[in-house]
């Protein structure tokens, strides 16, 4: 959401009203006076409703050049616009299937589940209520807690109830928007209908755009619903996070806090051990540059060496040259004065070679002497060194695998707490039902008579209301599928939206009840879900006198009910199929055998693609 915010920022910031009115006013209006007669209603140049329109319209003078009424810079100036503004209405596009799959999918999925969520539990308490013929506490919906009373969970039930339907309507609310958003990016003629009525009062009161009007509120009714889609989300977020904290009992919450603390201790020990490694690493690095330290010692100790060689050497050439010199001098007699001058001069330049020579050398050996200290000291050190080295190697390696543990610890937390969750659910569903201790078979017995008089009572309900289901049909041109009787519980998931356990199935429902089969990736089997994800809006546009009845709940048989949510348009199965393709085969093959049809208006067929 964060992200999608930002990204309609920055297109906000590079969209320019004024800019944006004075090209559409130039590609409107006709300037030569000649064609100042006012045009006919169906000329382009005259009115623009669609941005197909617009298109041709712009590609129409890039490719006339008609300088009569547009001077070449205009046109060239109106074509780079509108290439600009086009590239810029595909990335609102793409922003717009940005915010249908990464947010608006997951908040109808996870809407989806909450309202399931209430049904089932409505119907739990309903067939606890009816097996024990009472209408205590126990049998609402809500978990039991043992620090409040019957009257304020009553009051609990009433508060989720009333966000619920505050989280239906927002949901609602998304998806009108989201149609309207969609209408309006359309190539095709623009309904003005589909503008949000903030657009227009935000706009400048401009003259002359009668003609470009749907096209000029345009973009900043885009802008505006990116803004109210946001500000729903938010809106949502605040009430479904308030939904399920009503759900989640005391109890719950005060072993998930202490198992919670328990994970942000380790989080904590695992920042100092970070912390420790950071500290560590720095050491390394700092003992790698005493390495290298070492290596360029050595380095330039051997080139010092070979300075010395080379100094020495030129140091003896230039003796022996002055030796020679030395020896022509001696026979000064048979020498001219020329001669004997140039010899004299050479000899100088000689003694000035052996002076630097003897200087280099001295330094040379000077620095060797330091470098030989330091190698002698940097020696004496290498044992410390290298031990030092590796036991910060070592501290490293513990340091990291003590991470790891840690890490997995937390994991095992992080599973506890799904686990918990789980299993109270399901300990308190068995408290309502009366069923939390006894005779498996004494308890199957007493499920299967319940089952029965819950189908018994849904199908004299269904007769009584039979006039008002005229409209369901199915498909007969489907193929028959196979039935499968595997009878499995659908797992509902427990807490949607808590950070921990996300992907982990929630709490068990028995075999006797009717579960809901859930509209989530949660599912077991990911592309199963993709096919009823699919279907289910399939189903729903298919038996649109669902929508229109005001019976809340249709059942088909014992095993099969159609649901209605109140101010929702959706409809909603409960089944005891896990395999939704089980369940295709069952409503399939059961649609066509009259015995198990128990209404004259038939129920449209599920089919999975």
């Amino acid at each position: 959401m964060s992200a999608f915010r930002m990204l309609s920022a920055g297109a906000i910031e590079r969209f320019s009203r004024e800019t944006f009115y004075r090209m559409l006013l130039s590609v409107t209006r006709k300037k030569h006076p000649i064609e100042s007669i006012r045009p006919s209603r169906g000329d382009a140049l005259s009115y623009i409703k669609s941005l197909e329109q617009l298109k041709r319209q712009v590609n129409s003078l890039k490719r006339t050049k008609r300088r009569i009424l547009y001077s070449a810079d205009e046109i060239e100036n109106i074509g780079r616009y509108f290439k600009v503004f086009f590239d810029d209405l595909e990335y609102l596009r793409d922003l717009k299937s940005y915010f249908d799959e990464r947010i608006l999918k997951y908040i109808v999925e996870i809407s989806n589940q909450a309202t399931l969520s209430i049904l089932s539990r409505q119907r739990i308490r309903t067939g606890a209520a009816a097996r024990s013929g009472t209408t205590s506490a126990s049998g609402t919906w809500l978990p039991k807690l043992k620090t409040i009373n019957a009257k304020s969970k009553n009051s609990l039930e009433i508060s989720a109830k009333n966000e619920m339907k505050n989280i239906t309507h927002l949901v609602n609310t998304l998806r009108c928007l989201e149609i309207k958003w969609a209408n309006v990016l359309r190539e095709e003629d623009i309904d003005s209908e589909n503008y949000e009525a903030e657009t227009r009062k935000a706009m400048m009161k401009q003259r002359d755009r009668s003609c470009f009007e749907l096209i000029w509120y345009l973009i900043p009714d885009l802008f505006a619903k990116a803004s109210k889609a946001v500000k729903l989300s938010r809106q949502w977020v605040l009430k479904i996070t308030s939904y399920y904290d009503i759900l989640l009992s005391a109890d719950i919450k005060m072993k998930t806090k202490e198992i919670l603390a328990k994970i942000a201790e380790i989080n904590r020990s695992i920042a100092v051990d970070e912390e420790k490694i950071k500290v560590l690493e720095v050491e390394m690095k700092r003992l790698s540059l005493k390495e290298h330290r070492h290596n360029l010692l050595t380095k330039d100790y051997n080139s010092t060496k070979e300075k010395i060689d080379r100094a020495s050497s030129s140091y003896h050439k230039t003796q022996l040259e002055q030796k020679s010199l030395n020896r022509k001098l001696q026979d000064s007699n048979s020498l001219s004065t020329d001669e004997y001058n140039n010899l004299t001069s050479k000899l100088e330049q000689v003694k000035w070679k052996i002076s630097t020579c003897q200087t280099e050398l001295k330094i040379q050996k000077f620095n060797l002497s330091l470098l030989q200290q330091d190698l002698i000291l940097e020696a004496d050190m290498r044992s410390t060194f290298i031990r030092f080295q590796e036991t910060v190697k070592e501290m490293l390696q513990g340091l990291n695998s003590k991470i790891e543990m840690k890490k997995e610890t937390r994991r095992k937390l992080e599973k506890e707490i799904v686990l918990l969750k789980a299993n109270n659910r399901k300990q308190q569903d068995l408290t309502k039902d009366g069923r939390l201790s006894g005779d498996v078979a004494a308890e199957k017995e007493e499920d299967n008579n319940g089952r029965n008089n819950q189908s018994d009572d849904a199908d004299d309900d269904a007769d009584d209301n039979d006039d008002d289901d005229n409209d369901y049909y199915y498909n007969d041109d489907d193929e028959e599928e196979e039935e499968d009787n595997e009878d499995c519980g659908d797992d509902e998931d427990d807490d949607v939206g808590d950070d921990i356990g996300d992907g982990e199935d929630s709490d068990y429902l028995d075999s006797e009840s009717d579960v809901f089969v859930q509209i989530s990736e949660r599912l077991s089997e990911p592309r199963t879900f993709e096919h009823f994800n699919q279907n289910v809006y399939f189903y729903t546009n298919s038996a649109k006198s669902l929508k229109q009845n005001h019976k809340r709940e249709v059942r088909y048989n014992d095993n099969v009910t159609v649901s209605k949510i109140p101010n929702d348009s959706d409809i909603f199965i409960t089944t005891q199929h896990r395999n939704l393709e089980n369940l295709s085969s069952y409503l399939n093959s059961k649609s066509h055998s009259s015995n198990s049809i128990q209404r004259k208006s038939r129920i449209p067929r599920l089919k999975v693609q």
